[in-house]
Formats: C-alpha cells, sequence, structure tokens
C-alpha cells in the first residue's frame, strides 16, 4: 500500500537572505520559550500578550524585502529593552495593572509598526516594546488571580485574543518537541528500531493521522518512505493493515542506515470482521490469551484504528500480561479519559485463588498517555491490587473499586468447616473521591455468603484459599445504588452507595425476588442497567438445573418490582448457539432501536481446538423478536478469547 504525505510544513515567516526577520523570529521564539514553559502560567493572562507577539509576526511577514536600521531606535523601543531585564521590575505593582498596561503597550505597538508601513524605526520599536512587555505580562500573570487575567484579556481586542488562543497550541507544541531527546518519534511516542528485521510498535492511533517527527542531534538526514523529515511529516492514513510500513533512511555522513516499521505488528491477533455497526462508534476490544495482548479499537466497519500492547513487569522483565474492559470515558467538563484494566500478578498473591488475578486501573488521557494507575486503599491507608473483573470511573479522582484479601473467617458450625474456619477470598469494594474512602462493603461481614456457595468443600476448607463468591461486574442503578455480580453464588446483589449495606439479592439461593426455573440463571456476567430500567445479564449457565437451557449460553433481561419483591417483566434471549462456560457480557448501545453489543465469551473443551464462531456480535431485535446480526468480530487463532466488548462514538 502506498502511503500518501504532506511535505513538512516550513516557517513562513522566514524570508531568505532577509535579517530583519531572522530577528523578529528571535524575539518571537524567545518570548514563547518564556511564557509556555513557565509551568504555572495563566493561559487566559497571557492571552492578550500573545495576541501582540502573533499581531508582530504577521506585520513581520508582510515586510519581507526591508531592511531595518537597528541603529534606529525610539524611546518607546528603548523602553521595551528595558522592560526585558528582571532586576528593573516594580515588585509591588499590582497584577491587574501590569498585565492590561503590558497588553495595552502590546496592542498599541503593533497597531503603530503596521501604519507605519515602511517606517523600519517604528517597526523595531513595535517589535521590541510588544515582544518584551508581552513576555513580562504572560511571566507575571503566572502568579496572578484570574481577575487580573480577565483584565489583561479584555484590553485586548477578540480577534487579536482568537489568533493567541490558536496559535498557543502551535507554540506549546513546538516547545514540547524542543523538551524530546533526539531520535525518531510516531505520534510523540519515541521509536526504538529493532536490531535485525522490522520494527514493531508497542502503541499506535491513525485517528489522527500519524505525525512524523525528528529530533537531530547533529547534521544527519532523515527520510521516511521516500520525503525528506526536516521537523516532521504528516502522513494521512486512516485505518493499519498488514501492508502499511515505514521506510526509513538515516544519514550520518558516509554511513546510511535503513529501518522498516511495520504498523501493524508481527504479534497482532489475526481477526475476522463481518458487516456494517449499526450505530455510531468504534468497538473497544480486547485479547485474551497466554501471550501477546492488546487492547485495540475498530471504526464501524472492522478497520483497526488504535492498538496498544499490554505487557507487566516481573523481574525487571517486560512480560505478557492480560487486559480488561477498556473503555471511553467524559470528565464532567468534556475532557476524554480512556480507562482498563491490565493483570499485574499471576494468581491470587497470598495464595492459590483461581480465577483471581490482582491488577491496576489505568486512566490514559486523549492521547493515550498514561495519566494516573489506581488501587484500591486498605484499612491502614495503604494502596492495593484490585481485582480486574470490574470497576467504576466516575471522574478523576472518583473510582468506586473491587479487591480480595486473603482472610482465615470463622465459619458456623453447622458447614463442619476445619476448625470452624475457612481460608476464603473475602471480596471487598469501596468508593474513593480524593482519596477519601466513602463507604465499603465487606462479603465476610455476611454469613448468607458462605450458606449460598457450593464450591467450598468445607471439611478441608484451610488448604487453599477459595474464591467463594467471584465477582465479576458491577453498575450503578437508576436509583444511585450499586448492582454487583456474584458469580459463584448464582446472584446478583445490590449494595448502598451510603453505607455500603446489602440491599438484597437476585437469584442463587438466597433470592429474594421469588425467581421461576425459567428465570434463573448461573455463573453469570456482566450486569447492567438499561435505559428503561431493566437489568440485562449474561447467563453463562454452567449448572443445567438452574434454568434447563445449558445447550446454550443466553442473556436474561429482567424488570423488578424492589419494594414488593417480584419480577414484572422477563425475557430471555439465545443470540450466538454457543456454550460460554466462562466470560461473556452484554451491553445496549441503542434502546429506541434494541441494538445490543454481545460478547461470546469461552469455553474450555473446546477453546484449544477452534475458536468460537464468533467472539463479538453487534445485534437488532426485532419488533416480532427476530434477531439480525448487523456487525461481527472473531478472534482466528485458539485459544485466543474476548473478555468484553464495549462501543462508544
Amino acid at each position: 500500500m502506498s502511503l500518501p504525505t504532506i511535505p513538512a510544513r516550513q516557517n513562513s515567516c522566514i524570508g531568505a537572505g532577509s535579517q530583519y526577520h531572522l530577528t523578529a523570529k528571535q524575539y518571537l521564539l524567545y518570548s514563547f520559550e518564556r511564557i509556555f514553559f513557565m509551568k504555572k502560567i495563566n493561559r487566559i493572562a497571557s492571552a492578550a500578550a500573545l495576541s501582540a507577539l502573533l499581531a508582530i509576526s504577521l506585520t513581520c511577514c508582510g515586510q519581507s524585502g526591508q531592511q531595518p536600521d537597528t541603529s534606529a531606535k525610539t524611546e518607546e523601543a528603548a523602553a521595551g529593552e528595558s522592560s526585558m531585564q528582571p532586576e528593573e521590575h516594580e515588585p509591588d505593582a499590582s497584577a491587574a495593572d501590569a498585565a492590561a498596561a503590558a497588553a495595552d503597550a502590546g496592542a498599541g505597538q503593533t497597531a503603530a509598526a503596521q501604519t507605519a508601513g515602511t517606517d523600519a524605526a517604528a517597526q523595531t520599536a513595535a517589535t521590541a516594546a510588544a515582544t518584551d512587555a508581552a513576555t513580562d505580562a504572560a511571566t507575571d500573570a503566572a502568579a496572578q488571580t484570574s481577575a487580573a487575567a480577565a483584565e489583561a484579556v479584555t484590553a485586548g481586542t477578540e480577534a487579536a485574543a482568537e489568533i493567541a488562543d490558536t496559535s498557543s497550541t502551535a507554540a506549546e507544541s513546538a516547545a514540547e518537541t524542543q523538551e524530546l531527546a533526539p531520535g525518531v518519534y510516531i505520534n510523540g511516542q519515541a521509536v526504538t528500531f529493532a536490531e535485525e528485521g522490522n520494527t514493531d510498535l508497542p502503541l499506535l492511533t491513525v485517528e489522527k493521522g500519524i505525525t512524523i517527527q525528528a529530533v537531530k542531534a547533529g547534521g544527519e538526514e532523515i527520510s521516511v518512505n521516500g520525503q525528506t523529515v526536516e521537523d516532521s511529516v504528516f502522513l494521512d492514513i486512516p485505518s493499519i493493515t498488514a501492508d502499511d510500513t515505514l521506510e526509513f533512511e538515516i544519514k550520518e555522513g558516509d554511513t546510511v542506515t535503513k529501518h522498516t516499521v511495520s504498523l501493524l505488528p508481527s504479534t497482532f491477533p489475526a481477526y475476522t470482521t463481518e458487516g456494517q455497526g449499526a450505530t455510531d462508534g468504534d468497538y473497544y476490544l480486547t485479547s485474551y490469551d497466554l501471550e501477546n495482548n492488546y487492547i485495540f479499537k475498530l471504526n464501524n466497519s472492522g478497520e483497526l484504528i488504535f492498538y496498544k500492547k499490554i505487557t507487566r513487569t516481573e523481574d525487571g522483565n517486560e512480560i505478557n500480561t492480560n487486559a480488561l474492559d477498556f473503555r471511553k470515558q467524559y470528565t464532567p467538563d468534556g475532557q476524554i479519559r480512556y480507562t482498563y484494566m491490565p493483570y499485574l500478578e499471576g494468581a491470587f498473591a497470598n495464595g492459590d485463588c483461581a480465577g483471581i488475578n490482582p491488577g491496576a486501573l489505568v486512566i490514559m488521557d486523549e492521547n493515550y498517555n498514561v495519566i494516573d494507575n489506581v488501587y484500591y486503599i486498605d484499612e491502614n491507608g495503604e494502596n492495593v491490587l484490585i481485582e480486574p473483573h470490574g470497576s467504576i470511573w466516575l471522574d478523576d479522582g472518583h473510582y468506586i473499586l473491587a479487591a480480595y484479601k486473603r482472610e482465615t473467617v470463622d465459619v458456623p458450625e453447622d458447614l463442619a468447616a476445619e476448625n470452624n474456619t475457612a481460608d476464603l477470598a473475602v471480596l471487598y469494594i469501596e468508593e474513593i473521591k480524593d482519596g477519601e474512602v466513602l463507604w465499603e462493603f465487606n462479603s465476610a461481614d455476611h454469613d448468607e455468603f458462605l450458606y449460598q456457595c457450593g464450591i467450598v468443600p468445607w471439611a478441608s476448607s484451610m488448604q487453599q484459599c477459595y474464591d467463594y463468591v467471584h465477582f465479576n461486574s458491577m453498575s450503578i442503578d437508576k436509583d444511585d445504588n450499586l448492582v454487583v455480580s456474584l458469580r459463584h453464588q448464582h446472584t446478583i446483589i445490590k449494595i448502598s452507595r451510603t453505607d455500603g449495606s446489602l440491599i438484597w439479592q437476585l437469584g442463587g439461593n438466597g433470592d429474594e425476588f421469588g425467581l421461576t426455573d425459567e428465570q434463573k440463571f448461573s455463573y453469570q456476567h456482566s450486569i447492567i442497567v438499561t435505559d428503561d430500567g431493566s437489568y440485562m445479564i449474561f447467563d453463562n449457565a454452567n449448572t443445567a438445573e438452574n434454568n434447563g437451557t445449558a445447550k446454550y449460553s443466553s442473556v436474561v433481561r429482567l424488570k423488578v418490582d424492589e419494594q414488593n419483591k417480584t419480577v414484572t417483566e422477563f425475557k430471555r434471549y439465545n443470540v450466538v448457539d454457543f456454550f460460554s462456560n466462562y466470560m461473556g457480557a452484554i451491553r445496549e448501545l441503542d434502546s429506541e432501536n434494541a441494538v445490543y453489543l454481545w460478547s461470546v465469551g469461552g469455553n474450555y473443551e473446546t477453546d484449544t481446538k477452534e475458536p468460537p464462531m464468533w467472539s463479538m456480535v453487534e445485534y437488532t431485535e426485532g419488533s416480532d423478536g427476530e434477531i439480525q446480526y448487523n456487525f461481527s468480530f472473531r478472534f482466528d487463532d485458539a485459544p485466543r478469547r474476548l473478555y468484553c466488548a464495549n462501543k462508544y462514538e
């Protein structure tokens, strides 16, 4: 595949042989560096000052043929130069006066320079005064209040402020580039070329195309796909395929080295798609296997547009691990957050508890940079690895998390446990906001769970750690409380988000809603709350006696009357003729048009032989109950599996 390119942008304000333009550029770059490398800069306060700088830049571009008389300086220019000296600042001047004066000076000097036209002395004065005054104003504004910033913005024109805001992004980008170490960067990520063979990337997105930057240590020459990279090159690539490569050539003196970067990693799992999604958005997926796992995104047509390889560190080495539940979230003020939960250790750290692999909640910004790793906070205020089957991100610093602790629990005598104790993986769930635990739920506080679990051999319960509840999903209900799936209890519980108390149980031996045999579910996954307040549950149906439909896994939809503890509506869906004895999920994509996303899960007996017909299906339920497949996805290699899929616009 031939990759289209756009030539690297050139600086349009530099005229060939124009000493005037080089001097103005030096002033501008110096000022931008002072403004944008200040970590505590007030962006609003500097807007008017930046408008003066940018207006000067435009004036420079329009007078490319003139040479200034640098020996002639006006009084304003001399005053502007003196304002650049830190020792001459007046520390007692108010922030509002300083910022407004700087903005007025910048705007006034800019206007004077533009009006003067061919008057080189006036242009020089305007350049120096406006640049220096704006620089000092921006520096001083870093420590001032928002009221002072507002006065500075008012002092400039709306048009100039708009130009300043647009150009500030470019200036910040340039500043960030200057901080990079020498090397080649793809979308801001440093590239480490393989010593032999093609180079695979650990992370790539083409959602906004690909920008290749070259930060040079000396006089080397760098090109990609035949295009010389002076500073950066943009490639408009809509999706990632096996045919996409970047051919780099690096020349240092007489030495030429060549490297091939494969945009699709050699270890990325093969997959097949069919159809087109019925709702707008991208599919958010994870691969689950013993090696080479990724979180990744497919567009609505099934084309790969983002991936990140998932690893963890063990004994100083990067090794493969799994990740669950890749999601797109929004902060209250509209910022994008991406989240996923990787396994950071093997089986339960304190003993052999099958199905428990501690991890963390990873938070990424809109550019997929990791900005936080979130952990459970225990009773001592220490961070504890979370249970990565489910978490809820509410905002930066505000989460609902689960974790296990291996504990020796006292059990009732009639269970005939060894010494009336059992070694169990006790489930904890808590809500954290700004480092404070708001409430906590503890499964060991509820003896009913001991009676309701059939997997613990109580007579020998101290021989290993038993996962007697197995948490695997949670959602916030319409009343703002929490519904939680406990797989080994065959139940959905509701927990109060006020004090962590247990409100009710739906299903299992502790069922309070009188489920009929047809309505019962077992070893379930993925509890969600639909727009109309129903519960949708992926029923793995591992035990046939619970529903009589163990030939296939299915989805149960229930609406309940919580006050009278009755089921008011019920429906069961068989969408994919496949028995998933583990994993599986359901998502509601469009309630009005009945569009859903079904993650199939896995089967221990068939996974090692062949993959299921589909790993994920987006489907529409017709008014007559007929199921229509819109889009389907599967991994082509066994036993790779999909834990759960999501879709977001």
